[in-house]
């Protein structure tokens, strides 16, 4: 067992990269088995090591060397069992953790250890750290939100345009890393994650940036489960209350893409509360369809457009412009068309009359004033058309009746996410023709239709930076190009990438403008790449232009981040609900064919009763014929008994008569008796004469034995005569094979001729090469001389490859002619066997002579 002393001494031999350091593995692997035996962090070792680690790190540990940050995490990742939550939280992860979050070229296993630390600081729960864990996740999210780059804030924007690339690349590795833990937190422990985003909702400064984050927190494919949860957390209700009174087009907007995804979730995982929260989504549908589109500046001029004050007792403050730009009413296709497939009839008595439906259905106004002054009838009606008009006819008007049976018993109830999100989007109109579209071949100039761009595409403001000195000045930022790019780079697909000449960034268009107006104000930033220890100094005015424009780009990569985000997942539920139609076409191709085979076996089994029935028709006949047939045996049987009665009486007859002669058989016996003393006399008598002749019958006995010895040695002769022939026709193939023996032998010595006259040959020719070497050796040198070696060389390799094929050839030749003179030899055996008559002693070493 190693002890924390020598564990510490090692770590500190690889951070200094000493020469009798050990291998990372070993010291992954001494400080396993030395964990697994301490169990707890209370064991005095472990604190022990973690006190040496700390020291460690203040005199070792340098941040700026990646190595040294890859085995500190590495070590504290392995010791994370034994390693208490409070040391976590309140010492490594502002000496270790912290900063390795925010480096963005440490490798993907050193930051997956820092995430999988920081993690269980936030999901280990204790009676002992309870207040500390909470505040490091008060402590988390705060630094999401105050500490990582927002979009939101045009300050962040001037800074981030201020910022190198090595700074850049930092925040926006730490705003990553961030986010995934708190994802990662969310999806195992939703409950306390919703908690804390409902503790900073109430702050207007982070609220967009919380709805974003919920928007990709919604957007994470474990998150449906999770959605059960946030149906009864007091966080809904804060979001409902946000897009009800928050005056933010670009905070309604991101607000109405997560609602729109939490509609289908809670139809499948909470319909409950899904229905009885229905007044509180219609009406954000009806706030939204009313949206006052103009300037900030309106609602200060005009009063009627402004919005009644908000009611005290909800205590919300309401979030006013994240933009000091042209409001723009947020789009609520996709909204309404998750509404309207889920609850149609409800969604049509609100377009008849909005005020009256809201009303009953008890949802109070979260205004001072009542909905009749607060929800604009006749803009409500006019953008209800419009999106009636872009979707087809829902199902459910042809066998639901009204708005309360269809509460009372939704069609969608079972129904999977993939199902709902992919019937939703199919009946807006745009995209039932996209999807025909897709499904007409293509033309014949090999151009595809190209799909209807999202409304996002088009500047929600009309805004356009330009300068007033020269139109050169004026850029373009083409959001559909940016979103079929974002989405192809994260499809996976190959694509090849045409990196041309870089362009003018868009902070250098908007603070220098363009080489033709040199006179046009400016405001002075470092040239990206070089580094510099603190941030330049700005203008403390920037000029209006700069401003809006950098306003107008911050909201545009906002809605633009959160329609891809919104794609993206409606894309993921597409393909699964695409999946599961192709498994149900599937499943109907098969059925039809179980039910043709169902058929053919119904077919069968018709063919086979017909069969049965006709074979229990014969039956039938068979077992009347059967019965007929057993009466006639019966009848027979009775008359067959009375034959056997009357033989009884006969035999009885027959018993006394034979008795009788049972008695005259008696006095016969003994007249027998005495015959049978006068017949052994006479046979004594014969027996007398039998051994007086049994010489003779010896002797004719002889004379049988030697007849048959003479018939069987008649017949060995007649198979000695058959060997015979056999031999001599083995004798004759032996004659033949000896003259082919005799060809061949002929042959190879005709070739070993032509190989002795070869190798004369390249005698002769290898003795005129080394007196042409000896020529040539006077004149070149040197060089002359390593190339005649070499040929040398090879004359010599080529003579000693020609030799051994000689002497195998010799070797081969003797052994046939060894074969030869013995077959040569058995044959003159085999000829003096056959005058003299003998054949069966040679047949055996004949035979191996021919088998080789």
């Amino acid at each position: 067992m190693s002890s924390a002393t020598d564990i510490a001494r090692q770590v500190r031999q690889i951070l200094e990269e000493s020469s009798d350091a050990p291998s990372l593995q070993h010291l992954v692997d001494t400080i396993d088995n030395a964990a697994s035996e301490w169990t707890t962090s209370s064991s005095p070792q472990a604190k022990s090591l973690l006190i040496s680690l700390e020291d460690l790190y203040h005199q070792v540990l340098d941040h700026a060397v990646f190595h040294q940050v890859e085995v500190f995490l590495t070590v504290l990742h392995h010791l994370r069992i034994v390693t208490p939550v409070a040391s976590i939280v309140s010492t490594w992860f502002d000496l270790v953790l912290r900063p390795a979050l925010r480096e963005p070229k440490l490798s993907t296993s050193t930051v997956g250890f820092a995430k999988e630390l920081v993690l269980i600081g936030l999901v280990t729960f204790d009676e002992e750290n309870t207040n500390k864990t909470k505040d490091f996740r008060r402590r988390l999210l705060d630094l999401y939100l105050l500490d990582a780059h927002s979009e939101s804030l045009g300050e962040d924007a001037l800074e981030w345009a201020e910022l190198d690339k090595v700074s850049r690349d930092k925040r926006e590795c730490w705003k990553s890393n961030l986010e995934d833990i708190l994802i990662t937190f969310g999806m195992k422990c939703p409950k306390d994650l919703m908690s804390e985003v409902f503790r900073c909702f109430s702050s207007t400064s982070a609220r967009l940036q919380l709805l974003i984050f919920l928007n990709n927190y919604s957007s994470h494919p474990d998150f449906p489960p999770h959605s059960k949860v946030l149906a009864n957390h007091p966080l809904l209700d804060s979001l409902v209350l946000s897009l009800e009174l928050d005056r933010s087009s670009t905070a309604c907007a991101v607000g109405l893409t997560l609602v729109s995804k939490l509609l289908p979730l809670l139809a499948v995982h909470a319909p409950n509360t899904l229905i009885s929260r229905l007044p509180q989504f219609i009406s954000i549908l009806a706030r939204v369809s009313s949206w006052h589109t103009g300037a900030p500046q309106d609602i200060i001029e005009d009063e009627t457009l402004a919005l009644p004050d908000v009611n005290p007792d909800l205590h919300w403050q309401p979030l006013a412009f994240t933009f000091n730009l042209v409001a723009f009413a947020p789009e609520t296709d996709r909204y309404f068309s998750q509404l309207y497939y889920l609850f149609p009839w409800n969604l049509i008595k609100f377009a008849r009359d909005p005020v009256e439906y809201v009303e009953q259905s008890g949802f109070e106004c979260p205004y001072t004033l009542g909905w009749a002054a607060v929800l604009k009838e006749a803009a409500i009606r006019v953008r209800m058309e419009a999106l009636f008009a872009n979707h087809v006819l829902h199902p459910t008007f042809l066998t639901v009746g009204d708005h309360g049976a269809e509460l009372a018993k939704p069609f969608w109830l079972g129904y999977k996410l993939s199902r709902i999100v992919g019937e939703c989007t199919m009946l807006n109109t745009r995209n039932v023709r996209i999807g025909s579209q897709q499904g007409e071949p293509e033309d014949a100039s090999g151009e595809t239709p190209r799909p209807a761009t999202s409304s996002l595409s088009k500047s929600p403001t009309g805004f356009s930076p330009r300068t007033e000195e020269s139109q050169r000045g004026r850029f373009r930022i083409s959001l559909r190009d940016m979103v079929a790019t974002s989405v192809a780079l994260k499809s996976g697909m190959h694509i090849e990438v045409d990196i041309g000449d870089s362009q003018p960034m868009w902070q250098d268009l908007l603070f220098f403008g363009s080489p033709s107006s040199p006179g046009k104000r400016s405001i002075s930033l470092p040239p990206e790449g070089k580094s510099t220890k603190s941030p330049p100094t700005r203008d403390k005015e920037i000029p209006d232009h700069v401003a809006e424009a950098i306003s107008a780009l911050q909201r545009k990569l906002i809605l633009m981040n959160n329609e891809l985000n919104c794609e993206l997942w409606l894309a993921r539920r597409n393909v699964e609900h695409i999946s599961q139609l192709k498994k149900e076409c599937e499943l109907a191709k098969s059925a039809e064919g179980e039910r043709q085979g169902l058929h053919n076996k119904l077919r069968e089994y018709k063919g086979e009763v017909a069969r049965l029935q006709k074979e229990l028709k014969d039956h039938k006949e068979q077992a009347f014929h059967m019965k007929n047939k057993y009466a006639q045996w019966n009848a027979e049987l009775q008359a067959k008994g009375k034959d056997f009665r009357e033989q009884k009486k006969n035999w009885t007859l027959d018993l006394a008569a034979l008795q009788a002669s049972d008695a005259q058989h008696k006095a016969s016996f003994e007249a027998q008796g005495k015959l049978l003393g006068s017949s052994n006399r006479k046979i004594f008598e014969l027996e007398t004469k039998i051994k007086e002749t049994a010489h003779k019958v010896d002797r004719l006995r002889d004379y049988e034995r030697q007849i048959e010895q003479l018939v069987q040695m008649q017949k060995l002769w007649e198979m000695d005569t058959r060997k015979l022939n056999e031999q001599t026709q083995l004798l004759n193939k032996l004659q033949s094979d000896h003259q082919a023996m005799k060809l061949l032998v002929q042959s190879y010595e005709g070739s070993l001729k032509a190989v002795r006259e070869e190798a004369k040959y390249r005698s002769d020719r290898a003795d005129l090469l080394e007196a042409e070497l000896s020529i040539t050796r006077q004149g070149d040198g040197e060089k002359t001389e390593e190339k005649l070696q070499s040929i040398i060389k090879a004359r010599d390799d080529y003579v000693a490859q020609m030799t051994k094929t000689n002497e195998r050839l010799r070797e081969t030749n003797d052994a046939l002619r060894g074969e030869v003179s013995e077959l040569t030899e058995m044959v003159e055996i085999l000829r003096a066997r056959g005058s003299t008559g003998g054949s069966g002693e040679v047949a055996g070493p004949v035979k191996d002579a021919v088998a080789r």
